[in-house]
C-alpha cells in the first residue's frame, strides 16, 4: 500500500543519511590521527638524537593508532551488517508487496506488516546503539588527543629547556635532583617552626615581614629552601599534571588538603585508588612515581602547614608585644597627668560647656545664614520670574496692539476701496438730496413722537434742525462708507436728537448747512471743467472768504481753523 511505501522509502534515506555520516565521521578521525602521527613522527625525528622519553610518547602514539584502526575494522563490521540488515528489510518488503493484495492470500499483507515493525524496531535500538558507542568513543578519543597534545607542548618546553643547558651543567641538575629526592625520602628533622607574614606592604617576597629578627627570617628562608629542594610548589612535575593530580586528591581524599589524609588510610586503600585513577589521566606517569608524588605532596603539605603555624605563632607573639606596649604608654601617661581635682574638673566641665555653646551658636549662625540665602536666591528667582512674565505681557501686549494696528489699516483700506466704488457708481447730486429729504422727514417724525419734551425735561437743548440735520448725514453718510447698511437714518435722528446742543455763541456765527451737502475738492475736479473751476476759485478770492470753506459772514472773527469731520479727513 501507498502508506507502506511511504515508509519504507523514508527508513532507506533515513538509513543512507546516517551510513554516509558514519564514513564522513570516520573519514575526519583518520585524518586527525594522520596528522597526529605526521606531528609525533616529525617531533621523534628531530629530538631522537638529544631527548630521552620519546620512545614513550611514540609506543602510546602506536597504541592509538592501532585502536583507532580497531575501531574503524569495528565500524566497518557494523556498516556491513546495517547494509546487510537494510538488504534483508528491503527483500521482505519488496515479498510482502508482491503477495500483498493477491485473490490468493488477501490478508498476507496485515501479517508482513507486524514483522516488518518488528524488524524496524530492532534496526532502530541498533542504530541507537551504535551511536551511544560511537559518541562515547568520539569524546574518549578526544580527550585521549588533548592529553597527547599538552604532553607533546610540554615535553617540547622541556626539551627546549634541556637543549641550552650544557653537559656538565645537565650532569650537576640531574645529581640535584637524585640527591633532593633521597632527602625527600629520608625523616626531616626540619629547622624550629618559627615564621612570619607581614603585611603586603611591609613584607618581602617570602612572606616575611622586614622587621621580623633576623634568626626569624633565616628559619622561614630554610623551609622555603627546603621546599624548593623537594621539587617547589609542583614537585618537578608540570603545573598541568600537578592540577590533574590535586583532582584526583580532591575526588578520593576530600577537602581540605592535610597530610593526615594518607595517614589515615588504613591499608592503603585510597592510596591504590589514587594511583588507579591516575593511570588513565596520568598515563604518563607510572605507578610509582604517582605514588612518590603523594608522599610529596603530604610533606609538602607538612612543610605548609609548619609554616603557617609559625606565622601565626609570631603574630600571636607580636598583637601581645602590642598590646603590652599600650598598656605601658597608657600607665606613663596616667603617671604623667595625675587626677585633676574637684577645681579643676569643674573648670574642665565649665571650658567645655562654653565651647558647645559657642559651637551652637556658630551653628546656629551658619543655619540663619543659609536660610537668607535661600530666601534671597528665592526672592531672586521670583523677581526674575516676575520680569520674564511681564516681559512677555508687554510683547503679547504690543504683538496684539500691531495686530490691531495691522486689522485697522485693512479695514481703512477696504472701506476706502468701497467707498471708492460707491461714489463711482453713484450720481453725488441725486444721493445727496435724497438723503436729506429723508433726513428732514425722520427728524419731523421724532419731534412729532415728543423727542423735545424729554429733552426739556431733561435740561437739555434742542438741537437746531440745521444740526441735526448735519449729525445725521455725516453718520450716514460714515456708515455707507464702512459697509453698515444695518442703521436706519430713524435710529441715527434718534441718537442725535437726544445729545446736548453745542453752542457756538462765542463765534457769533451759526455753521454753514451748505458744506455737508457740497462736494469735494476731487469731486468738483471730476464735475465742473477747469474754466468752471477757476471761476470758482477767482469768486471766493474776491469774497475774502477761508481757504476751509468759512461762511462769509465769519471772514472778519479771528479764531481757530473750523475742525474738520472725520469721514472727510484725508480726501482730497
Amino acid at each position: 500500500s501507498a502508506p507502506l511505501r511511504f515508509k519504507m522509502s523514508r527508513s532507506r534515506a533515513n538509513g543512507s543519511a546516517q551510513a554516509k555520516d558514519w564514513l564522513q565521521e570516520d573519514r575526519r578521525l583518520q585524518k586527525r590521527a594522520e596528522a597526529q602521527g605526521r606531528l609525533v613522527q616529525d617531533f621523534y625525528r628531530q629530538s631522537q638524537a638529544r631527548t630521552e622519553g620519546v620512545d614513550e610518547v611514540y609506543s602510546l602514539w602506536s597504541e592509538l593508532t592501532g585502536r583507532h584502526h580497531g575501531h574503524q575494522r569495528e565500524i566497518g563490521g557494523q556498516l556491513d551488517a546495517l547494509r546487510t540488515s537494510f538488504g534483508t528489510l528491503k527483500a521482505t518488503l519488496e515479498r510482502a508487496l508482491g503477495v500483498a493484495g493477491s485473490e490468493e492470500n488477501p490478508h498476507a499483507l496485515d501479517l508482513d506488516e507486524k514483522g516488518i515493525q518488528e524488524l524496524l524496531e530492532r534496526l532502530e535500538a541498533r542504530i541507537r546503539e551504535f551511536k551511544s558507542h560511537m559518541r562515547a568513543e568520539y569524546a574518549d578519543l578526544m580527550e585521549q588527543e588533548g592529553i597527547l597534545s599538552r604532553e607533546i607542548v610540554a615535553f617540547q618546553q622541556r626539551s627546549a629547556t634541556w637543549e641550552k643547558e650544557s653537559p656538565e651543567e645537565l650532569a650537576a641538575r640531574m645529581r640535584r635532583e637524585r640527591r633532593d629526592v633521597a632527602e625527600a625520602k629520608a625523616p626531616d628533622a626540619g629547622p624550629q617552626e618559627t615564621g612570619i607574614e607581614g603585611k603586603k606592604d611591609a613584607e618581602s617576597a617570602d612572606g616575611v615581614s622586614s622587621a621580623a629578627p633576623a634568626k626569624t627570617r633565616r628559619q622561614v628562608a630554610d623551609i622555603d629552601h627546603q621546599i624548593e629542594r623537594l621539587g617547589g610548589a609542583y614537585g618537578g612535575w608540570h603545573a598541568r599534571e600537578h592540577e590533574a593530580f590535586l583532582r584526583l586528591w580532591t575526588k578520593i581524599f576530600g577537602l581540605p588538603h592535610t597530610g593526615a589524609d594518607l595517614r589515615r588510610d588504613k591499608g592503603r586503600k585510597r592510596l591504590r585508588a589514587l594511583t588507579d585513577a591516575a593511570a588513565t589521566v596520568l598515563f604518563e606517569r607510572s605507578r610509582e612515581e604517582v605514588r612518590d608524588y603523594a608522599e610529596w605532596y603530604v610533606e609538602f603539605l607538612s612543610l605548609q602547614q609548619r609554616k603557617k603555624d609559625a606565622i601565626a605563632k609570631w603574630r600571636e607573639d607580636t598583637r601581645k608585644a602590642q598590646e603590652e606596649a599600650k598598656r605601658k604608654e597608657e600607665e606613663h601617661y596616667v603617671n604623667l597627668h595625675p587626677t585633676p581635682t574637684p577645681e579643676a574638673l569643674r573648670r574642665q566641665q565649665q571650658e567645655a560647656e562654653a565651647k558647645k555653646r559657642k559651637l551652637k551658636k556658630w551653628h546656629e549662625a551658619k543655619l540663619k545664614k543659609e536660610e537668607e540665602g535661600k530666601k534671597a536666591r528665592e526672592e531672586n528667582e521670583r523677581r526674575k520670574r516676575m520680569e520674564e512674565l511681564r516681559r512677555r505681557k508687554n510683547f503679547q501686549a504690543k504683538k496684539e496692539k500691531l495686530a490691531a494696528h495691522q486689522l485697522m489699516k485693512e479695514r481703512e483700506r477696504e472701506a476706502e476701496e468701497r467707498r471708492r466704488v460707491l461714489m463711482a457708481r453713484m450720481n453725488p447730486t441725486e444721493r445727496r438730496v435724497d438723503l436729506s429729504e429723508r433726513v428732514r422727514s425722520d427728524l419731523d417724525k421724532a419731534r412729532a413722537k415728543g423727542r423735545d419734551a424729554q429733552l426739556k425735561a431733561s435740561g437739555q437743548t434742542t438741537p437746531s434742525r440745521e444740526v441735526l440735520q448735519k449729525r445725521v448725514l455725516d453718520d450716514l453718510t460714515r456708515r455707507a462708507l464702512n459697509g453698515d447698511e444695518s442703521t436706519t437714518s430713524e435710529d441715527c435722528v434718534a441718537k442725535h436728537a437726544s445729545a446736548p446742543q453745542v453752542r457756538m455763541a462765542w463765534l457769533g456765527v451759526t455753521r454753514d448747512a451748505s458744506r455737508a451737502t457740497g462736494g469735494t475738492h476731487a469731486w468738483q475736479r471730476r464735475e465742473y471743467s477747469e474754466a468752471e473751476l477757476d471761476r470758482r476759485e477767482e469768486h471766493r478770492e474776491r469774497a475774502g472768504a477761508h481757504d476751509r470753506m468759512i461762511p462769509l459772514g465769519a471772514r472778519d472773527r479771528i479764531f481757530v481753523g473750523r475742525a474738520v469731520p472725520s469721514w472727510r479727513q484725508g480726501i482730497s
